[in-house]
């Protein structure tokens, strides 16, 4: 923490100064600690490469401490927001048309329609396997709000439909979801099929690139939909809601 300290202060007090050699001036000198004022002295060779190692140092840790915070998939680092006692959560007629039929494949291989889950309200997420950062955080919080919900779960059918077809076969989706709570449904299918489902509900998954394991990155939209039991839009939740928020809301609109 000192050497840290230590750098911030020669980048952002001794640098943009007037300098023989590293000399600050003496009205800036103030600002620099005891531990600073040593480098008034030193060649400039020595502050370049001085500069250079704690600008690595810097903007280093500004670039990796949010994928460092991210990669721990630990619920507990952040446990998402609220709503606030007596906030209304109405929010009127929704202004899109979301949902309708589709034909896809569950994580059983077996072929599914919008008409094997009528009758029981649906909440449908998109997201793939691979996703290392806000997938596996969402796929977390529905799951413990799916825990809250106690034995009234089996009245809800949750759906995570990927993004990332290629490789999300159905063991795979299988496998991976059962670790988040064992009534996640996968669901994957043909491009068509899966194209008029992304169409309905307003997604645009897009890859973006690779990441460190040269998988692909494939931005998606976030957002967590209810459906009623017809197959009807209900409302929708933003990833960063908390489980607890969730499951209460979700049982207001369920009637659990």
């Amino acid at each position: 923490m000192a050497l840290f300290k230590f750098g911030v202060e020669f980048l952002l007090v001794l640098v943009p100064q007037k300098y023989k050699g590293c000399e600050v001036e003496r009205h800036h000198s103030i600002y620099a600690s005891n531990a600073t004022l040593f480098l008034a002295n030193l060649p400039i060779s020595v502050c370049l490469h001085m500069m250079t190692f704690f600008g690595v140092i810097f903007w280093g840790a500004a670039f990796l401490a949010p994928t460092l915070v991210w990669s721990q998939n630990d619920q507990s680092l952040d446990p998402g927001i609220s709503v606030e006692a007596g906030q209304s959560e109405s929010v009127g007629t929704f202004p899109l048309k979301v949902g309708g039929d589709f034909e896809l494949i569950d994580h059983n291989g077996k072929l599914v329609t919008n008409e094997t889950y009528k009758g029981r309200h649906m909440l449908v997420f998109f997201g793939y396997v691979n996703c290392k950062n806000m997938c596996s955080i969402s796929l977390a919080r529905i799951g413990k709000a799916l825990e809250l919900l106690g034995d009234s779960v089996n009245k809800l059918t949750p759906l995570v439909i990927t993004v990332d077809p290629d490789r999300d076969t159905p063991e795979v989706m299988k496998s991976a979801l059962n670790k988040f709570h064992p009534n996640f449904i996968g669901l994957t299918g043909k491009p068509d099929k899966l194209q008029a489902v992304y169409k309905n509900y307003k997604q645009k998954p897009t890859s973006i690139g690779n990441d460190w394991n040269n998988d692909p990155i494939i931005s998606h939209s976030s957002y967590i939909y209810l459906m009623d039991k017809n197959g009807e839009f209900a409302t929708l939740f933003p990833p960063a809601l908390n489980p607890e928020r969730m499951a209460d809301i979700i049982r207001k609109y369920t009637s659990f």
